[in-house]
């Protein structure tokens, strides 16, 4: 092998090397950083699911939140008691019925607490009877209660008189620890 040979052999080995070196010192680079964006997209990832998470949660909770106002309703607030006599008294006027709240007495022993009511209702019988149906089925926690029909002959015809009582649910007012948002 001659002399000129030997050094064209040298230096291409040396070239090889070099690029071999470069490739590896690359290589391991890129490995390197490919591993970070694998961590980096897993963390992403996990970041996404974890908001998927919140976002469900929240609109869980939102959900619970309308649920709890909407059964929240069929019980009387108790800041709200004389709203809910004077709706009691409207209830009949529809139907040609005057309804008058004779006595109000809380019951705290059952939960929730319940308010019973003493009523009476004068008007025609269908007036009445529309009356204490409207009573009966109107969307809250309501019972009638002992309820007796008298009637009575007068100048203008017969007149009903509804006596009874009726058992109202009542829940306490909202505070700040309820689930408010």
């Amino acid at each position: 092998m001659t002399r000129s040979a030997l050094i064209h052999l040298v230096i291409t080995t040396l070239i090889v090397c070099a690029i071999g070196a470069g490739y590896f010192f690359w290589y391991r680079s890129v490995i390197g950083l490919s591993e970070r964006a694998a961590t980096l997209t897993q963390s992403v990832s996990e970041k996404n699911d974890e908001v998927a998470r919140i976002a469900v949660a929240r609109a869980a909770f939102a959900s619970v939140v309308s649920n709890e106002d909407a059964i929240n309703s069929y019980f009387v607030s108790q800041t709200g008691i004389v709203a809910f006599l004077e709706e009691l008294q409207a209830k009949g006027k529809p139907f040609g019925a005057s309804v008058d709240v004779v006595s109000v007495s809380a019951d705290n022993a059952t939960k929730p607490p319940h308010l019973t009511i003493a009523l009476k209702i004068d008007g025609s019988f269908d007036a009445v009877m529309r009356t204490v149906g409207a009573l009966e089925y109107a969307p809250r926690d309501l019972v009638v209660n002992d309820l007796t029909l008298t009637s009575s002959m007068g100048e203008k015809g017969t007149t009903w008189t509804a006596t009874g009582a009726i058992t109202v649910g009542t829940r306490a007012p909202q505070t700040a620890s309820t689930t408010k948002p």
